[in-house]
Parts: C-alpha cells; structure tokens; sequence
C-alpha cells in the first residue's frame, strides 16, 4: 500500500484484509525489497507450516482454472443453445441480447 501523503519517511506499507484490514507494516522505498518478502515469508512461516502456504497457493490456483472452466463451458453453452433456438425458429429474424439476426 502506498500513503502519499506520508508525515514520515515511511511512505509504503503492507496491507492485511483479513479482520477488517489494517497495516503489518510501514516501510520506505528503499526497504521494498526482496529481504522484505523474505520478512513476509518468516512471519507466515511461524504461524503455518510451508507445506500448508504452497497448498492454499496450489488450492487458490486451481479453484480460480475450475472458475474459468466453467466460465467458458457456460458461454459455450449458452451460444449453443442459441444456435439450436435460432434454427428452429421459423421467423426471418431473431432477437438476442438487444442484437436482431436476420436469416
């Protein structure tokens, strides 16, 4: 998180959303770093174990593949069954989403 309008020299900071979100900690720019990540990693570690984080990230990842998946099959399903509507149709003309197709 950036505070722009900073009193102190300690203009970044890092951001938790859980509980209502507040800051962990303030920073400079120069301390934006990889030791800062590395800091980010020791603290989580002491609270889960590493094979735990590497599962919520492989769980995350592959929750958001099933989303999209099922995101696409939806919207095949759909101009499938728009295809099958608009053949069956017997008018010369079929409206679909504000859209007019001509047959």
């Amino acid at each position: 998180m950036y505070f722009p309008d900073s009193e102190s020299d300690e203009e970044f900071g890092i951001w938790d959303e859980r509980n209502g979100g507040y800051v962990i900690r303030r920073c400079r720019e120069d301390e934006v770093n990889t030791e800062l990540v590395q800091w980010l990693f020791i603290n989580d570690m002491t609270k889960h174990k590493g094979d735990d984080i590497l599962a919520r990230i492989d769980a995350r990842q592959a929750a958001i593949q099933a989303m999209n998946l099922k995101r696409t099959m939806n919207e095949a399903d759909e101009k499938k069954d728009f295809a099958v509507s608009m053949l069956k149709s017997k008018l010369n003309w079929y409206r679909h989403d504000g859209q007019v197709y001509r047959g």
